[in-house]
């Protein structure tokens, strides 16, 4: 099964509540209702852990590559990122 970030974190707070599922993550309930409507992204430790849980449940989920790269870029922008960008290019050029 393939989804979107917004529909990963829904997936992953089930029937819990924003608010209830806000505080598992340390986040806020609007935080929590901005994700799941795609009106910002979570941070990739919200996702990872978003992933766990559904992965708990015994759910599979798969990410696509093109998104997982665009992820990686958005948040290892700039030069203080350089070395990792370059580690993960070659890690993903191996993969191919």
């Amino acid at each position: 099964m393939h989804l979107r970030t917004k529909q990963i974190v829904k997936k992953a707070r089930g029937e819990m509540s924003q608010s209830a599922f806000a505080r598992l993550l340390s986040k806020n309930q609007s935080a929590i209702s901005k994700y799941e409507r795609g009106a910002i992204n979570p941070p990739a430790y919200v996702i990872d852990a978003c992933l766990e849980m559904i992965e708990k449940n015994g759910e599979g989920v798969s990410v696509s590559s093109s998104a997982l790269a665009k992820r990686i870029r958005r948040e290892l922008s700039g030069a203080d990122y350089l070395a990792t960008r370059k580690a993960i290019e070659a890690v993903l050029d191996s993969v191919k």
